[in-house]
């Protein structure tokens, strides 16, 4: 199956698009895009990290990662799907 291109901007908006469908994911507040070494071309060459925000002690906001079954899911589907633009 041929992935279509996309830069890691969209990636980012077509992920939490996704994820924002399911509310059992709501605690999801970002997700960062990276690029992934390949040694077969069929793999992808991107993966997801999901961050929650947790509060300092001051309340202060820190993106803390965070795994998700379901989230991985999404990603794992995305992945088939999408191919990361390597100068984007």
């Amino acid at each position: 199956m041929d992935r279509q291109t996309k830069t890691t901007t969209e990636l980012i908006v077509i992920v939490m698009d996704e994820v924002g469908l399911h509310e059992e994911l709501d605690e999801i507040k970002g997700v960062t895009i990276r690029k992934t070494g390949r040694r077969d071309p069929e793999a992808a060459n991107w993966d997801a990290v999901f961050e929650t925000l947790q509060y300092s002690k001051d309340n202060r906001p820190i993106p803390m990662p965070i795994t998700h079954p379901l989230a991985d899911q999404i990603v794992q589907k995305l992945l088939s799907q999408y191919e990361r633009l390597l100068s984007g």
